[in-house]
């Protein structure tokens, strides 16, 4: 639910392959060098639970070449009110998932409406009791 005051951004934040590094183990431990990018947008188009997602276009210049790995990264509405001195979040949605890069600068996100209307009956239909 959204909440009574604030403005929203929408982001995502996930893991992206070009600036994560090789995996090794060091010890009897398994490192795995990864780099988490957070990305605000908006939301450009709706159909079926199926969003769109542009970035702004002051974040162009930081978009990475291939979001590879961003696939399963959450889609979040970030609610926050301003004033004069500062801005203060008031609410974090996690309101579906990333599913695979459009293009340059726009990814297809599931919203969970869209989850529910196609994986919960798969997954109940292939459950045996």
């Amino acid at each position: 639910m959204a909440p009574a005051e604030g403005k929203h951004v929408d982001a995502m934040l996930g893991l992206i392959a070009e600036v994560s590094e090789t995996p090794f183990i060091e010890g009897r431990e398994f490192i795995s060098p990864m780099r988490g990018v957070l990305h605000t947008r908006h939301v450009c188009a709706q159909e079926k639970g199926l969003l769109t997602v542009k970035a702004m276009p002051y974040n162009l210049h930081e978009l990475p070449e291939s979001f590879g790995g961003m696939s399963g990264g959450g889609r979040w509405r970030v609610y926050f009110v301003e004033d004069d001195k500062e801005s203060r979040i008031v609410a974090t949605v996690l309101c579906g998932i990333a599913s695979w890069q459009i293009d340059d600068t726009n990814i297809a996100c599931q919203r969970w409406d869209r989850i529910d209307q196609a994986l919960v009956p798969a997954v109940h239909s292939n459950i045996r009791i």
